[in-house]
């Protein structure tokens, strides 16, 4: 890169500075005319500055900075001395001298124009135009901020390229380079996720890395710098037009329009794209978006308070209650932030941080006058007291409600999926009840304890639980009852009829709401999942459960029913597999990841159960064995014994045996039985020849005579090596002719090859032979399926 042209009056390059990929593309050589518009801070002058000094030394260079409001006469005595300052005594209008003067110099001039947009005249954009088409050794950068007449001109007339921000916007390879040279590392995920937030604004990417901290200030040196582009003349008429937009963290159709903007999001967006506020998808970025709320609420700060308040009464109407509160409480509104805690204190609690900021605006005292607000901000992690939960006693009518609060929020805990948390909140309502002689809150808490411990597979502690649980109380009776079906099933003590539903009377519809918070959210669904489990067992009644429980588990709505989703996904995957519908397995957790992704650990059976051994000794890999917290009792233990079948299967036998020592120890402590029903029971006897309690066990009930649940795994499956060619040609889309062609083999070799793959792999169609090839690492992951 040249550097020389520096005592020309080129700007510098500022250091780390990387241009976008596709002006980058062009360096080394110049279009007559290149024109580049774009906000402040898009890297125009950089860009051109670098592009410059690319060039070879027949090139020199003009470079004209406009500094202000500039008239056509002053702009041309700016050029005029530009070009003295190289020995040039040119006018531009005279076409046919320019041409001599520089054909005799034998060099190339290139005339730079920054800041265009701050001339008045748009003809001197014209008599650019004119000149490059008129002189052959003259070349043009121009740069603008705002849309001039030469870009439009210089395609048509001179052979001209013209970049605008969708040009300019950086990749996150750029952005990792960018980092990388400003002595910061950023992984290809971090370095997407900072792309997508500024929208591969440059000067925004660097505004990440500018602050004394680094990236920890990154958000105010950002909101700063916008704050300053949305001042800019250029600017200022768009952002007047559009601030309105940024009181909503999400745009469609509903909410442009709700917000005054009849024209619908497009056409309310269009400016907005157009002055390059936009990431590439058109909508705005957070960080945008945040600096133009900013500024909606200091220049205009009651219709900014009214449009919250507007975005807030509407999510009320729809049900979404965080976003109500979000939009209370960017409206001032305290009144009603306080009666929209009151009013999902339960479901609230899914969003600590949006709560801590409600708690710090409001105030802990004003919360503390209301049992629900009291659980919730200190549940929340927004007030910390001394001691845990329990710190200075609040009032006494608030003390007398907190056992119930808490218990209510406890089961609500548990039908988010967060059993640590609900039976926290468990142990400290038993704790009060028992305190204040509040038996039946007490009791209420002491079967939520029995059913989260149950939940876990902790069944020894469940059944200790269920001993101090009275049988005549209506509110915990059905906590009670599940609680009962989860250790006969972990026990296999499942034959006694009057704790489990008639299944036959089970038809899909909407979950049965829980009344007053008594039990967690979708514990009827639960229930029948359990039912349908005990179903499979006794091979009772057709087994078409798993397709109606896969039918409900995609009704089920809300976060507060995570846990009767895990429970159905269990089930009906449990149900699929015993009927070897292996693809339908599938197909259901490759949902529920998109969902909720708690199921991961089903992987491991559905792995072992197709043939993957090796993959499932790869996924227990990432998992913390050691770590008493991080994984159910009942999961682990489900796992363990996978893991434990898988080395056998791969005559690991010691590790097998080892494995299985563990599950053993593990199932002895929790009271687990059925774990071992889940797995090939000829396994288990091969591996008990090292672990003599496991062969005692097999030969005692309930596990005496127990045949497999799911039968045999299918074999490792192996592709010869033609096999293997066409599948790899198959997976980058190649049609048969084609793949015949590059092996060198007829078309009919190919076809027959591709039965035998399907066959070999229990599919009907490429796709599914490429995804299931995939699966078994017989082909590599593609890239859009790494996981970061």
């Amino acid at each position: 890169m040249r550097t020389h042209g520096d005592g020309l009056g080129l700007p510098r390059v500022p250091h780390a500075f990387v241009p976008a990929a596709e002006p980058a593309a062009r360096f080394s050589s110049l279009a007559p005319i290149t024109v580049f518009r774009a906000p402040r801070g898009w890297g125009k002058t950089a860009t051109a500055t670098a592009w410059l000094r690319s060039l070879g030394p027949e090139y020199e260079f003009a470079w004209v900075s406009v500094r202000g409001p500039t008239t056509a006469a002053q702009f041309w005595d700016l050029v005029t001395e530009r070009l003295t300052d190289l020995g040039l005594h040119l006018d531009l209008d005279d076409h046919a001298h320019c041409d001599q003067v520089l054909a005799a110099r034998e060099r190339q001039l290139v005339l730079a124009v920054d800041n265009l947009h701050l001339v008045s005249d748009p003809a001197v954009d014209e008599a650019l135009v004119d000149a490059v088409a008129g002189i052959g050794g003259l070349y043009v950068l121009a740069l603008s901020r705002t849309e001039r007449p030469i870009e439009m001109l210089a395609p048509i007339e001179a052979d001209g390229v013209v970049f605008r921000v969708q040009h300019l916007r950086l990749r996150p390879a750029e952005v990792q380079e960018i980092a990388a040279e400003l002595g910061t590392e950023l992984t290809t995920g971090q370095a997407e996720e900072l792309t997508a937030a500024v929208g591969g604004w440059p000067a925004l990417v660097r505004a990440t890395f500018a602050g004394p901290s680094g990236r920890s200030e990154s958000t105010e040196v950002i909101s700063s710098y916008l704050q300053v582009v949305l001042r800019d003349a250029g600017t200022q008429e768009v952002i007047g037009q559009a601030m309105r937009l940024s009181v909503a963290d999400h745009l469609d159709e509903e909410i442009v329009r709700l917000l005054g903007y009849h024209t619908g999001l497009a056409a309310a967006m269009g400016p907005l794209q157009e002055a390059g506020l936009t990431a590439a998808d058109g909508r705005l970025t957070d960080a945008v978006r945040t600096a133009l709320a900013a500024a909606y609420a200091e220049l205009e700060p009651a219709a900014a308070q009214e449009a919250h308040d507007l975005l807030s009464r509407w999510y009320e109407q729809k049900g979404d209650m965080p976003q109500a509160l979000r939009h209370a409480l960017r409206a001032g509104d305290r009144d009603r932030c306080r009666n929209l805690l009151h009013q999902d204190w339960l479901r609230l609690g899914e969003h600590p941080e949006l709560v801590r900021e409600v708690v710090a605006a409001l105030g802990s005292t004003v919360l503390d006058q209301d049992p629900r607000t009291w659980v919730l901000s200190r549940r929340s992690g927004a007030v910390v007291d001394p001691a845990p939960i329990a710190g200075p006693a609040p009032v006494d009518e608030v003390s007398l409600a907190l056992p119930n609060a808490l218990a209510q929020w406890g089961l609500a805990r548990f039908g988010a999926g967060d059993l640590g948390g609900g039976e926290d909140a468990l142990r400290d309502a038993l704790g009060r009840a028992e305190a204040l002689g509040q038996v039946d809150v007490a009791q209420h808490a002491v079967a939520g304890l029995a059913f989260g411990r149950a939940l876990a597979g902790s069944v020894t502690e469940a059944e200790e639980w269920l001993r101090a649980c009275r049988d005549d109380l209506p509110q915990t009776a059905d906590l009670v009852r599940v609680a009962k079906q989860l250790v006969a099933l972990d026990t296999m003590t499942w034959t006694a009829d009057d704790i489990w539903p008639d299944l036959s009377s089970w038809a899909i519809g909407a979950p049965r709401p829980a009344t007053g918070a008594t039990m967690p959210a979708g514990m009827d669904l639960i229930e029948a999942g359990l039912a349908a489990t005990r179903a499979l067992h006794l091979a009772a009644g057709p087994l078409d459960h798993g397709r109606m429980l896969d039918l409900q588990l995609r009704r089920l709505p809300g976060t507060e029913y995570t846990l009767a989703r895990t429970v159905l996904v269990k089930v009906a995957a449990t149900v699929f597999l015993a009927e070897h519908q292996l693809e339908r397995c599938r197909d259901l957790l490759a949902y529920a990841e998109q969902v909720g992704g708690t199921e991961h650990w089903l992987r491991h059976r559905l792995a072992f159960y197709t043939g993957d051994l090796t993959g499932v000794l790869d996924q227990g890999e990432v998992m913390d064995f050691a770590d008493p917290y991080a994984l159910l009792p009942r999961f682990e233990m489900e796992i363990l014994l996978l893991r434990a079948c898988a080395l056998h299967r791969l005559d690991r036998v010691e590790e097998a045996a080892d494995t299985l020592h563990h599950a053993l120890a593990l199932a002895h402590t929790h009271g687990l039985v059925r774990s071992y029903v889940l797995v090939p029971r000829g396994d288990l006897e091969a591996i008990a020849e090292l672990v003599p309690r496991m062969q005692e066990l097999l030969g005692e009930p309930p596990l005496r005579g127990q045949a497999d649940l799911f039968g045999t795994p299918a074999p490792q499956v192996e592709l010869s090596r033609g096999e293997l060619r066409v599948l790899e040609a198959i997976a980058e889309g190649q049609p048969v002719v084609a793949v015949a062609s590059r092996l060198f083999v007829s078309a009919n070799t190919v076809k027959s090859q591709l039965r035998a793959i399907y066959r070999k792999l229990g599919v009907h169609d490429r796709q599914r032979a490429v995804d299931r090839a995939r699966e078994l690492r017989l082909l590599p992951v593609a890239p859009d399926q790494l996981q970061m």
